[in-house]
């Protein structure tokens, strides 16, 4: 099962709106009609650099991305809905049966013993599954023998504010595998949208040169490169020289 990510709608032209919001704060005298004729695409975007490098964030929060998720467990929904100031809709179990053809998320880095013992496992729940719906056991009801790690799909929404939130804190390798994946995507797709965001787009190594994980600190100095094993084995790099950051074999 691999985590997808899809950018389903953003802000049309998000640089400009932000740049204008930020500009009508220091305007006097001017309409926002003509003060956003006024604005070149060039203006903007400078000045929306430097609002990401003084950190006056709350401007970043005029622009909303929604991003369609899917190949992702419960669990990694469970993590996600921590994040606040976002809007999220999932896939029901109450409203939907959970098929023979729904996958249970593994842990990379299992033995092939243990992937056959996880198989089994998975089998069992789905069919007692079934047979407790067939026998007339509600579906949410009958929904609390699957196991946590089966797959869901997910909407959701925020603003630009929140986004490189999430993925200042959920890219860095001291998270589990999914949602790692989930934020480096995320990343990518905003990346696509604003170049410009490369610098701001990532952990507090990447971002800020330093670590806030304290315990949990991967051990590796934060360096122009940046290479570790995250938990479950995940080789996870950090290049600057690099034009993205990813799993490998992503």
């Amino acid at each position: 099962m691999t985590p997808s990510v899809t950018l389903l709608r953003g802000t049309p032209e998000p640089t400009r709106v932000m740049a204008l919001a930020a500009r009508l704060c220091y305007t006097q005298g001017m309409t926002i009609a003509a003060l956003n004729d006024k604005l070149t695409d060039e203006a903007c975007e400078k000045l929306v650099k430097k609002i990401l490098q003084n950190k006056h964030l709350s401007v970043l929060e005029h622009a909303v991305f929604t991003f369609g998720v899917e190949g992702v467990s419960r669990n990694f929904s469970h993590q996600l809905v921590r994040h606040r100031n976002t809007s999220y809709e999932q896939q029901s179990l109450h409203y939907t049966l959970a098929g023979d053809n729904m996958e249970v998320a593994m842990p990379p880095g299992l033995t092939e013993e243990q992937k056959t013992r996880w198989k089994v496992v998975k089998d069992l729940c789905f069919a007692e599954y079934k047979k407790l719906v067939d026998a007339g056991v509600p579906r949410e009801e009958a929904r609390h023998l699957l196991p946590s790690g089966v797959e869901t799909r997910l909407v959701m929404t925020a603003n630009l504010r929140q986004w490189l939130h999430f993925v200042e804190l959920r890219a860095c390798v001291v998270n589990c595998h999914e949602i790692i994946v989930v934020a480096q995507k995320v990343k990518k797709l905003l990346q696509e949208q604003m170049p410009y965001l490369k610098e701001s787009l990532g952990p507090t190594c990447w971002t800020q040169g330093t670590c806030h994980e304290g315990k949990k600190f991967c051990g590796s100095p934060w360096l122009d490169k940046c290479k570790v094993d995250g938990d479950g084995g995940v080789p996870y790099e950090w290049d600057r020289k690099r034009d993205d950051c990813k799993l490998k074999g992503e």
